[in-house]
């Protein structure tokens, strides 16, 4: 299974040019089909608590990912703000080749200091799914620091964990500790995708990394804008 991870500058509430750009480093390093292609947390519109902007992005962004992953064939596991069970969370989706959306995990740790819990709905499913014949799981961001979602993939035998963020770079080395450590905590691979650049309230480091089960890296991003990508079986 082939892994690709896309690390960018989030622009601020503008779906139009962040579509733009997941298609410009799609077009430049295009993914193999049958794999599965990651992008961060709120990826049309950055970690904005504007409801009317996120919500908005909404169906455009559906439109979007499922034209992507039908054009190269490819799964792809995004960052998106979305209505469910009647409430606008920060959510994970899952689309498939074929555009059909496969799977969807709701953030179960919004995070508190940017009032993320008065504005989208905790999730309390667990981020588990089966994504080209492997075991995974997904969590989102502030999630990184909650050891039951870790316990619950371990102890599911996961393969694949992708943690998708907006993490702020003066945490930068708290993100880089608890990606090896759960690694090494679930014994599977680890796919940390971040952005990079500031929006209004936060700048950001970008160290996306793939790791394997030890916690080594097998490609790191940097802080570049950058795609990168592994084979992990």
């Amino acid at each position: 299974m082939h892994v690709t991870a896309l690390q960018f500058d989030i622009v601020w509430e503008s779906p139009a040019e962040n579509f733009a750009t997941v298609e410009a480093m799609l077009g430049e390093s295009p993914p193999p089909p049958g794999g599965i292609v990651v992008l961060p947390e709120l990826f049309a519109t950055g970690f904005s608590m504007n409801t009317a902007a996120t919500m908005l992005a909404e169906l455009p962004t559906h439109e979007f990912l499922t034209r992507i992953a039908k054009r190269y064939q490819t799964s792809i596991l995004a960052g998106v703000a979305m209505t469910s069970d009647g409430a606008p969370r920060n959510m994970a989706v899952l689309v498939g080749p074929d555009g059909d959306v496969e799977f969807t995990y709701a953030k179960r740790n919004p995070f508190p200091p940017a009032g993320e819990p008065e504005v989208y709905a905790a999730g309390t499913q667990p981020g588990i799914f089966e994504c080209c014949g492997k075991k995974c799981c997904v969590a989102i961001c502030y999630d990184l620091r909650f050891d039951e979602i870790y316990n619950m993939a371990a102890a599911a035998d996961v393969e694949m964990i992708f943690v998708i963020a907006s993490f702020p770079a003066v945490r930068r080395d708290d993100w880089i500790r608890l990606l090896a450590e759960r690694a090494r905590q679930t014994r599977a691979h680890v796919i940390g995708c971040n952005r990079i650049g500031r929006d209004p309230n936060e700048a950001y480091a970008g160290d996306s990394v793939i790791l394997d089960p030890a916690g080594q890296p097998l490609a790191e991003a940097g802080d570049r804008q950058t795609a990168i990508g592994a084979n992990l079986g």
